[in-house]
């Protein structure tokens, strides 16, 4: 259920900056736009499975000396994972493009920023 909450927050987000910014977010149609989020979401997700498998294995070669190296590598990931996926999502796409840096950079500060997270429940965890 996550998920196609995140889809629908990222296709609004996309929608809204191709309304508000026609001449950074450009699209043909709203059907460009579904397609562009559905890459958007997949590519986002791999880049965020690559990274995680990289600070995984930097974290089982190095032991704990790698831990910090492995935190920092995972962090720097997960934060420009949007800018990356937008990145490709503009260049392969011919209905959809983010003009310029910064709009791809707030784009994708946009799309982490409104991100649905799971809450942690302590009271289940303590048993209490």
């Amino acid at each position: 259920m996550r998920q196609v909450v995140n889809f629908f927050i990222i296709g609004l987000i996309f929608w809204i900056g191709w309304k508000i910014f026609p001449e950074y977010v450009q699209a043909d149609s709203v059907k460009s736009i579904l397609v562009a989020v559905v890459v958007f979401y997949i590519v986002e997700t791999l880049v965020v499975a690559f990274v995680a498998m990289l600070a995984l294995a930097n974290m089982v070669i190095f032991g704990e000396s790698g831990l910090i190296v492995s935190i920092v590598m995972a962090l720097v990931g997960v934060i420009f994972a949007g800018f990356l996926a937008l990145i490709v999502v503009s260049n392969m796409l011919s209905g959809f493009e983010v003009v310029g840096f910064w709009p791809k950079m707030i784009l994708a500060f946009c799309c982490s920023v409104c991100a649905v997270s799971v809450k942690f429940d302590d009271e289940r965890k303590n048993g209490s």
